[in-house]
């Protein structure tokens, strides 16, 4: 797969984080797998629903350099 070369381009991708990232009192760790559900001033990622409580976390205005693009394949 090759890397977004348009802000269109990461909408629907998987990445990973690359450190800890904070938004108020929400904290997702470093290597924490999100999707790209969209792209306004920065990346709007979703997490996946917490296996015990089923909240799923949700950040705007993400830097595409505080995430890298994982494929599929390496998502286990």
């Amino acid at each position: 797969m090759n890397e977004p070369r348009t802000k269109a381009e990461w909408v629907g991708r998987r990445v990973r984080a690359r450190e800890e990232l904070r938004r108020g009192t929400l904290v997702v760790p470093k290597g924490a797998v999100l999707s790209v559900t969209g792209y306004r001033a920065g990346l709007r990622l979703l997490g996946d629903a917490c296996a015990c409580c089923g909240v799923r976390p949700v950040l705007r205005g993400v830097p595409e350099g505080l995430v890298e693009l994982i494929h599929e394949a390496q998502h286990v």
